[in-house]
């Protein structure tokens, strides 16, 4: 999780930080979606925002072994 979202329940011990060993920071992957009515295309902001989604996508995944799970 973002840390600026659990910065408060961390310092009052709602939650603590696991630390895992033998994995990076940047060790994880997410799968992204993005979801809209095929009736009602998405405008140009919406396009904007997938063609980033899946540039980041492709940028972190690069010539790893899981295929980037982008709907679009």
């Amino acid at each position: 999780m973002p840390l600026h979202a659990v910065r408060e329940d961390l310092a009052k011990g709602r939650l603590v930080r696991l630390d895992i060993q033998d994995l990076q920071a940047c060790a994880f992957a997410l799968s992204v979606s993005a979801v809209y009515r095929t009736a009602e295309l998405p405008g140009p902001a919406g396009r904007w925002v997938i063609e980033r989604l899946k540039d980041r996508v492709d940028d972190t995944v690069g010539s790893e072994q899981s295929e980037p799970n982008v709907d679009a």
